[in-house]
């Protein structure tokens, strides 16, 4: 996905795993390539993933399927629980759900397909009726227990080839994951109403994660001409969104306090770092 490129705020960077100040930025810099950097092309993915390229979440009650039919790749099992809760923060683009034993997950199917994961649904022989219910609602495949392994793994490797083309940008810190291509928040997998002012100090903070960003900035991003209460106004916004955000408005973890610098978001890790597959 295109993202239109922001530059990055000056004198503010990572240091030690949390939002602060880098006192090791040089005033006046470009925040352009190095030297040594310019002129590289940036590395091609591979056109076909390799069997140990990319890791599928498989949500089965089988535990032949893992290590039998997909002895071949790598994968890692996904309780329906914790998909269902919160399919923004599955760690792998690729998710394989059987519905062999259970039938009729359409709406867990339909909320890890809602989250841009690659969905492969495994049903049981005779099911093409269901089968289309399941690609309605998001998956990209569907396959029946009549199949044989070779033809599961070689969908499973299209589907993690469709995955590196899916747009996925969410950015998690605790349990607050936040999308700003679908101006979605969510709480514990619940999704949290915001104002409109609200929405605009976190996609702020939220555009360039764990770097601070200035009062000044925020206040010229929310009012044009700025009023005399705008550093008033702002705090004000950002203890809202602390209430609705937080575990402890109290003792925030997410939108930090950087004394001197303004605010950030203290997201860990964007999800689209993870990996590929």
């Amino acid at each position: 996905m295109f993202r239109a490129w922001r530059p990055r705020a000056r004198g503010v960077g990572l240091v030690s795993g949390t939002c602060r100040p880098d006192r090791t930025a040089k005033t006046g810099g470009t925040g352009g390539p190095s030297r040594s950097d310019r002129g590289r092309m940036p590395a091609q993915p591979p056109l076909l993933p390799a069997a140990d390229s990319f890791t599928v979440a498989v949500i089965s009650d089988d535990p032949w399927l893992r290590s039998r039919w997909l002895a071949d790749i790598r994968t890692e099992a996904l309780a329906l629980g914790d998909a269902t809760a919160a399919p923004e923060r599955i760690q792998h683009r690729v998710v394989l759900l059987d519905v062999r034993e259970r039938h009729r997950h359409l709406e867990a199917a339909h909320l890890v397909a809602k989250a841009d994961l690659a969905l492969v649904v495994f049903g049981p022989v005779g099911s093409g009726e269901e089968g289309m219910r399941y690609l309605d609602l998001g998956a990209v495949d569907y396959l029946s227990a009549q199949a044989q392994p070779s033809e599961l793994v070689a969908r499973l490797r299209a589907a993690a080839r469709y995955a590196g083309q899916v747009a996925d940008d969410w950015l998690v810190a605790g349990s607050v994951a936040v999308s700003l291509s679908r101006h979605e928040v969510r709480r514990d997998g619940r999704t949290v109403h915001l104002t409109p002012t609200e929405y605009l100090v976190l996609e702020a903070l939220a555009t360039t994660p764990r770097q601070a960003v200035s009062h000044e900035e925020l206040t010229r991003r929310l009012w044009r001409p700025e009023p005399v209460t705008a550093r008033h106004s702002l705090r004000v916004y950002i203890r809202q969104l602390r209430e609705k955000l937080e575990e402890d408005p109290s003792q925030p973890a997410v939108i930090l306090t950087i004394p001197g610098d303004g605010y950030c978001f203290n997201s860990p890790e964007a999800i689209e770092a993870r990996e590929s597959g």
